[in-house]
């Protein structure tokens, strides 16, 4: 694919992210506050898959007041570049970063601590659906990866 094209395709999907997580007052005029601001989804780091359908990126969700303290949750979210559809794929209070395609595009890895004392590991998921698997152990934890060629 063009780097041309994926530049392209990656602004497409940023900017329909934004669209989606922009507060329903600022679309009607209402002055946008601080809390608003603090408040706000914010798109991260993204990956396009092999075939250039989907895109995979991250999404910063700030904690509640109800939530313990700490920095924002990072979700990965999941748009078709060809209808713009977004959905939610690893979410909640978590804090998963760095998706990456497999290079058949069956599965998406990323990095993610699940437990209260556990080290960064590399965690893959299929694009059609399951429960995220762990893929490292290691002790020090992971901060960066790239698959194999062959997956």
């Amino acid at each position: 694919m063009q780097k041309s094209r994926i530049v392209s395709l990656v602004l497409l999907a940023l900017l329909l992210v934004s669209r989606s997580i922009v507060p329903p007052d600022a679309a009607a005029g209402t002055p946008v506050t601080a809390g608003d601001i603090l408040g706000y989804e914010r798109a991260g780091s993204a990956a396009i898959s092999p075939s250039g359908e989907w895109i995979a990126y991250t999404v910063s969700v700030p904690r509640t007041a109800t939530d313990e303290a700490g920095r924002a949750y990072s979700e990965i979210h999941v748009v078709s570049t060809r209808t713009g559809a977004s959905r939610p794929f690893v979410a909640g209070k978590v804090n998963a970063d760095a998706p990456r395609w497999s290079p058949d595009g069956s599965r998406i890895a990323f990095l993610m601590a699940r437990g209260e004392k556990a080290k960064t590991q590399v965690w893959t998921i299929p694009i059609d659906g399951g429960e995220a698997r762990q893929a490292t152990s290691a002790e020090t934890g992971v901060s960066a990866f790239r698959w194999h060629p062959s997956g």
